[in-house]
């Protein structure tokens, strides 16, 4: 999002805790584009998923990066997506749809 420049008005559209960690869906008007944010183990995927259950950016794996803190997933089209994380243990974990509006 941020070389995108999309990160400049974007804004939380849904967010669920969960023992592991916090997910939050992020969405950008401007880009039309929504993406997952999550503090995550290394070797964790963020990806966006449609209702229709099409993946978006789950070709990215959280490196070994030193970054503390919240990792980044890859944008899907538009903010009816839920943001998920598949931590390394292949356990899922999504966000309920946004509302409506």
């Amino acid at each position: 999002a941020r070389n995108q420049h999309c990160a400049r008005d974007a804004k939380t559209l849904t967010s669920e805790k969960f023992k592991e960690t916090t997910i939050l869906l992020r969405y950008s008007a401007s880009c039309d584009a929504s993406w997952t944010k999550a503090e995550v183990p290394v070797g964790s995927i963020l990806y966006v998923e449609d209702a229709q259950g099409t993946k978006y950016g789950d070709n990215y794996t959280v490196p070994n990066d030193s970054i503390p803190g919240a990792h980044y997933g890859n944008m899907g089209p538009g903010k009816n997506l839920k943001a998920c994380v598949k931590i390394p243990v292949n356990k899922h974990l999504c966000t309920q749809f946004p509302p409506q509006s």
